[in-house]
């Protein structure tokens, strides 16, 4: 008679213990592999099934804009933002406190909380009690007390799921005037489109730039500053997934790491755009110009610290863009497998003797500048600000004069 598995399919031996306190080990058995003939069962199953659309299929796409401001737009936006973040820290303090309370209540007290709902509720005595609150609009200061409650929510989740603590979402913390950007959500009573315009709850307009149009009517719009100064909107509009039709092609593509992506097209490969290396030295010099300005912890950093790490932020800033525009002209090549006489140049990166960088002909990035050559240790500053002149010979061997 065959020994029973355990759960998971574990199999233990059959030999006994007798009088040792050592547990049996459990021995897994190893998966039984599928034929081919098996999966290509399957795969020839799942081709057959019809695909039916359903009210599951229907999901939301963010669709996000620039924001151009005026200096009214950009005050009230600011004053607005200045009032969610009081609500917001005015949460955590009063999460803080109710946890103080739980740990120290007596025997047979309720135990407090400090739900969406009861916040809804302090809101509602807040602006009765603060005139300067009451000023700015309802929808942005419910909807970050939703935000606060999911978060708060998504922290106790990780904590109480025992998560190692690097990887788990901490605690809702107070938010400083100096570091936090603004970010303000409205729902569909808290904005209208009028004329390309952008009209906020407390008569606040904005101008958007439409880089493309907005498929549908939009549910919510979140508002907010990027690390560089630049305001963005970032509309809700429901969606429905599309099946695309079968095409019977086929592409196989291979993740590296000298190589971004090889695939068995020579054409769709994607080497490496290097847009991390280009910007390495121009990076390392904007982080050393900020250790160097950097204040002791408690006093307020410079003006030119401030300078290097805007300066900073805008080249980290154009890298990330770089590598999305370059990820995304490359799955639209893949998607129009196999490939059109356009797409091939377009996604041609490498470097070679003839073109430029991204596959660009040379004239177009601009003539290579000569080398200066640093002068030797021991110079005074005289000699730093103006190279030494080099000799006739060496100019006229130099390959880039």
């Amino acid at each position: 008679m065959a020994r029973p598995l355990g759960r998971g399919g574990i199999r233990f031996p059959a030999q006994r213990y007798k009088g040792s306190r050592t547990a049996p080990r459990a021995v897994r058995r190893p998966p039984r592999a599928a034929s081919v003939s098996h999966l290509s069962y399957s795969f020839a199953r799942l081709a057959d099934m019809p695909t039916q659309q359903t009210e599951q299929d229907t999901g939301s796409a963010r669709y996000t804009y620039r924001l151009r401001l005026s200096a009214t737009a950009h005050r009230a936006l600011l004053k607005e933002w200045g009032r969610c973040r009081w609500v917001w820290n005015q949460c955590v303090a009063e999460s803080k406190q109710a946890h103080a309370y739980n740990r120290t209540r007596p025997e047979g007290a309720d135990q407090r909380t400090c739900g969406p709902g009861q916040l809804d509720k302090m809101l509602t005595g807040w602006r009765l009690g603060k005139k300067w609150l009451r000023k700015g609009a309802s929808v942005p200061q419910q909807q970050i007390i939703r935000d606060f409650a999911r978060s708060r929510a998504k922290a106790q989740k990780d904590i109480k799921a025992r998560v190692p603590v690097r990887q788990r979402a901490g605690l809702p913390r107070f938010k400083k005037k100096a570091r936090a950007d603004p970010t303000l959500n409205y729902t569909r009573r808290g904005f209208r489109l009028k004329d390309g315009r952008l009209h906020l709850a407390g008569g606040i307009v904005v101008r958007v730039v439409w880089s493309r149009d907005l498929p549908g009517d939009p549910s919510s719009v979140r508002v907010y500053r990027d690390s560089l100064g630049h305001w963005y909107c970032s509309f809700v509009v429901p969606t429905q997934v599309e099946p695309l039709p079968t095409t019977g092609r086929v592409i196989g593509i291979d993740w590296g790491v000298k190589e971004t992506a090889t695939t068995t097209s020579d054409a769709h490969d994607l080497p490496h755009a290097e847009h991390g290396r280009n910007a390495a030295a121009k990076l390392a010099r904007y982080q050393r110009m900020m250790a160097r300005r950097r204040q002791p912890r408690g006093k307020s950093q410079t003006r030119g610290y401030r300078r290097a790490q805007r300066q900073s932020a805008r080249l980290q800033k154009k890298v990330a863009r770089q590598r999305t525009d370059t990820g995304r002209r490359w799955a639209k090549a893949v998607g129009d497998f196999p490939p059109s006489s356009g797409h091939i140049g377009q996604l041609s990166l490498r470097r070679s003797p003839h073109h430029g960088h991204e596959g660009l002909p040379a004239g177009v990035q601009g003539r290579r500048r000569r080398p200066v050559p640093l002068p030797a240790r021991g110079h005074d500053r005289r000699d730093r600000r103006q190279p030494r002149r080099q000799p006739r010979d060496a100019a006229l061997l130099d390959p880039y004069r």
